[in-house]
């Protein structure tokens, strides 16, 4: 019996080490997903998308990409939405 308590013990004290490294873990993980959530928020704001606001500029560039293939032909020099479609 006495052995059986000694082998409980040691379990015991296993299973704190893996409750607090798990607890370090989960808060190591909280702090990279905040992290990818603030980069992902600063990458794809609102002036990210500032050259596709208008819907019909953005469906005209799709439509020449759909024809052309992404070639970059759906720009003119200017690098503003030129090419024909």
């Amino acid at each position: 019996m006495n052995e059986i308590n000694e082998q409980l013990k040691a379990i015991n004290v296993h299973l704190s080490i893996i409750d607090s490294k798990t607890q370090l873990i989960n808060a190591r993980l909280d702090e990279l997903i905040a992290a990818l959530h603030e980069y992902d928020d600063e990458s794809y704001g609102e002036s990210s998308f500032e050259a596709f606001k208008d819907e019909d500029a953005a469906n005209k560039r799709m439509n020449i990409i759909g024809q052309n293939g992404n070639t970059g032909e759906y720009y003119n020099d200017d690098r503003e939405l030129g090419g024909e479609g």
